[in-house]
């Protein structure tokens, strides 16, 4: 099976399996309890949170493990909102293209007004000032990069404007972490250990000490993740994340090379479109999209499933309330249905050579 959905679910780095295996064999104790194994969790937490922070410029202190990167943004978002509403109200500005789970977000706890994306699917930073200007805000949720087109975003430009009204700025880095340098700016970033090869889902928060935050749940020991967490899957997923900031130069670029042959195999085939920013410096390297006219998306990735090929369809983070391809649609791009490739550390040649005749033979099949 040639594997192309890594969205959230990059398969796990070889050192993953042995940051587990240690941390499963010493840290298993519970951090909250004051003895030998109970300290030795507690520092292998801590280090784990000291990793995190390293590799973004915060402090440990700043992070804070949450269970996935779903509940990393209803976290964030819940205690940012609720810390500035009594005095900064509960409008909540929101990237029109940011993931499902994010706008739910804002939507959940605030009154959410969107924020329009161009063509490619790069936030207008005019139209946010223009936003900002229309009345008060209490936060800005936004992305480094998007899930589904790939578009990396103008964060400075973002920050600027965030910074000349004092409205916080939560950046859901998800799909940047261990892939690209964060620019600095930011008030609170979201990220998901599944994007960077942990072989899990963990969800961090990452706040600045002038981002005031308030828990919207009952007290609890741990205020931030009441129940506490599992400090081996901490452990692991900061290894992880070690591993692939230390090897994505090289592993960008080969990535870059496949995502080129993968762009031109299906820029071969009638009926498919490539959707994001044409030039690769406004791009992820790993994420590739497609609009399909005539076609269900659905339908095509259960019929390349059958042929060997393990597909992403429809936005990332899907649910009842907000439609699929909301990205798609946020970018004025007209569709029938919508395929996302995504390569990971593991992907190779063979993956991506080829694949166009398959696509194109699927689609006259259906």
């Amino acid at each position: 099976m040639h594997y192309l959905d890594a969205t959230g679910a990059v398969r796990p780095r070889p050192c993953a399996f042995e940051a587990m295996q240690s941390g499963i064999a010493s840290l298993w104790g519970d951090p909250h309890h004051d003895h030998a194994y109970g300290r030795q969790a507690r520092r292998g937490l801590d280090a784990a949170r000291e990793t995190i922070a390293g590799v973004v410029g915060a402090r440990r202190d700043d992070v804070i493990v949450t269970s996935s990167l779903t509940q990393a943004l209803n976290t964030v978002v819940g205690a940012a909102s609720a810390a500035r509403r009594r005095r900064f109200g509960s409008r909540i500005l929101v990237q029109e293209s940011a993931r499902t789970s994010a706008l739910h977000a804002a939507y959940y706890f605030g009154d959410a007004q969107t924020v329009p994306v161009d063509s490619a699917g790069i936030i207008d930073a005019g139209a946010l000032a223009q936003r900002f200007a229309a009345g008060t805000s209490s936060l800005f949720l936004g992305e480094h990069a998007n899930v589904e087109s790939g578009a990396i975003q103008d964060l400075p430009a973002v920050f600027a404007a965030c910074d000349a009204v004092g409205v916080p700025s939560v950046i859901d880095a998800s799909v940047t972490a261990g892939r690209l340098e964060i620019p600095s700016g930011w008030d609170a970033l979201v990220l998901d250990a599944g994007e960077w090869g942990a072989g899990f889902r963990l969800g961090f928060v990452v706040a600045r000490p002038s981002t005031r935050l308030r828990p919207v749940w009952p007290p609890d020991a741990e205020a931030w993740f009441p129940g506490g967490i599992s400090a081996p899957l901490a452990f692991t997923a900061a290894v992880a994340l070690e591993h692939a900031v230390a090897e994505r130069a090289a592993e960008q670029a080969r990535i870059f090379a496949l995502s080129a042959i993968l762009r031109a195999e299906l820029e071969s085939v009638e009926g498919v479109c490539v959707v994001g920013p044409p030039e690769p410096s406004r791009r992820m390297a790993h994420i590739v999209s497609v609009a399909l006219q005539g076609a269900d998306g659905e339908a095509v990735a259960r019929e390349l499933g059958k042929a060997g090929y393990a597909v992403g369809t429809g936005s990332a983070c899907t649910s009842s309330t907000i439609e699929p391809n909301h990205v798609l649609r946020a970018m004025g791009v007209a569709f029938d249905g919508h395929l996302r490739f995504t390569l990971d550390h593991q992907s190779v040649e063979s993956d991506v050579v080829g694949f166009g005749p398959v696509l194109d033979g699927v689609l006259r099949s259906i």
